[in-house]
């Protein structure tokens, strides 16, 4: 069993265009791509942590359970959601 690639047809005169083609695009795709994922996910990372330390403090300062503050982002993105289901019907 041979795990060699399939010769790919080529039209004379263009010998090996494609694979440099797509090589250079996938490079060029991956070097803008890349450092913006990275940086997405450095800010998603800052606001995981803001919200921590905002949940925290409000805890202290008002005293309140743990459900208390989980039900407040629950009831509305539930909320959201109802809203979005109506204006699609």
């Amino acid at each position: 069993m041979s795990l060699a690639k399939p010769a790919m047809p080529q039209s004379p005169g263009h010998a090996g265009a494609l694979p440099d083609a797509a090589d250079t695009a996938f490079a060029k795709v991956t070097r803008r791509i890349v450092p913006f994922i990275v940086l997405c996910y450095f800010f998603s990372y800052l606001d995981r942590v803001n919200v921590g330390f905002a949940k925290l403090q409000m805890q202290q300062r008002s005293g309140s359970a743990t459900w208390s503050t989980a039900s407040a982002p629950a009831s509305s993105s539930g909320a959201t959601c109802c809203a979005r289901c109506r204006a699609a019907c």
